[in-house]
């Protein structure tokens, strides 16, 4: 097991034989894109094994933010239905609601709005 600290971000990383497994936590900061952009090289450093699942916690955007950066980069998230759920309910307008607070906050965060 690694864990990747950075002031916005944390990440702990499980070996497995088939790759990575990532729970991502904001423990010390946030898990948006950048800093998502900010672990990868850090992992990459250590292992040559692929990130296969990136799993989200809950919906906040804290959590589940970053999560087309570890797509990008080969990874599936993974999360509770409730953690959808309530990603459709309070994350995203894209669901026929007024738009969330994802939208919000892309319009202050050019890592989250880069990734739309």
């Amino acid at each position: 097991m690694f864990i990747f600290t950075k002031a916005i971000s944390r990440a702990t990383a499980i070996a497995t034989m088939a790759g990575l497994s990532l729970r991502l936590c904001p423990c010390r900061g946030r898990n948006f894109p950048s800093g998502a952009q900010e672990i990868i090289p850090k992992i990459k450093a250590i292992t040559d094994k692929p990130i296969r699942f990136a799993f989200d916690t809950h919906h906040h955007g804290d959590h589940a933010y970053g999560n087309q950066i570890w797509v990008d980069n080969g990874a599936v998230p993974v999360a509770h239905t409730g953690v959808i759920d309530e990603m459709k309910k309070y994350e995203s307008g894209y669901y026929g609601n007024k738009p969330g607070r994802w939208e919000d906050t892309a319009k202050s965060r050019t890592d989250v709005a880069a990734t739309n």
